[in-house]
């Protein structure tokens, strides 16, 4: 038989911070997040969101 070998997948909660910035991330269709980490904790200190032409897409901005 051919089996492919599976990875291990892992589960574990997410934190607002990593959630916050995912759902950033999931409404920015071309652009950049910078994270930076302090004491071991993500700190989101900027995001960059690129437009082409007359793209007018909705998002929600968090506060930095």
């Amino acid at each position: 038989m051919n089996q492919q070998k599976q990875k291990p997948r892992v589960v574990r909660e997410v934190t607002s911070e990593w959630d916050e910035i995912m759902t950033l991330a999931s409404q920015i269709k071309f652009g950049e997040i910078i994270i930076k980490i302090q004491d071991q904790k993500v700190i989101l200190t900027e995001y960059r969101i690129k437009r082409k032409g007359e793209e007018t897409d909705e998002f929600t901005a968090f506060p930095l």
